[in-house]
């Protein structure tokens, strides 16, 4: 994987996708949390430990024009508080695709195919990031709607609360904002 290979409209469409990231940004409206589940429910029944809560947000530019094809996805497990949550900076392109990903309290670890080409630690442990600007090196075929950015690195620090994974959306994915946004109604376990 390199972008040595890609076809000049792959390559303008990466540039553009690190633009995006690289932009100043601002959440739209009042989005709220809506809960998923990876498998279909009955009419009436009851959600299951396996369901999450997602929030998503359409994204303005400086001038406060609406980004049109982007959005921040926010993902956290229902029933567990502080564990594997995901936010993705997320373009349209044929559905939608993650041009980087922020993972907090990861259950596994990270590991980097091209950790050689990019510099990078082979094993990624913890919370980490998947910078669009570094996946951008391998490719456009780095970014697909189905498999994880090949390329993420350490965060500057383990977030200890869900206010400082929002932090970090705003820093990373530069939207102006983003620690703003309503925190999930997670549904503690009962032992």
């Amino acid at each position: 994987m390199d972008a040595s290979d890609d076809s000049p409209r792959d390559q303008l469409l990466v540039e553009n996708w690190v633009a995006i990231a690289g932009m100043p940004k601002a959440i739209f409206g009042w989005p709220d949390w809506q809960t998923t589940s990876p498998r279909q429910r009955k009419i009436g029944q009851e959600a299951g430990e396996s369901d999450q809560l997602v929030l998503s947000s359409l994204l303005l530019d400086d001038s406060g024009a609406t980004l049109e094809g982007v959005e921040l996805r926010i993902v956290v497990w229902r029933d567990r508080p502080l564990e594997d949550a995901t936010a993705l900076l997320q373009v349209e392109n044929d559905g939608w695709m993650p041009i980087s990903r922020l993972d907090c309290w990861p259950y596994s670890p990270h590991t980097n195919r091209y950790w050689r080409r990019l510099h990078q630690i082979p094993i990624v442990d913890g919370s980490h990031i998947h910078r669009t600007e570094d996946n951008a090196r391998l490719g456009r075929k780095a970014f697909t709607a189905s498999e994880n950015l090949p390329s993420a690195v350490v965060v500057d620090s383990e977030p200890q609360s869900f206010r400082d994974m929002l932090r970090m959306v705003e820093f990373y994915f530069n939207i102006d904002g983003a620690c703003d946004l309503p925190p999930p109604q997670w549904q503690e376990r009962l032992i």
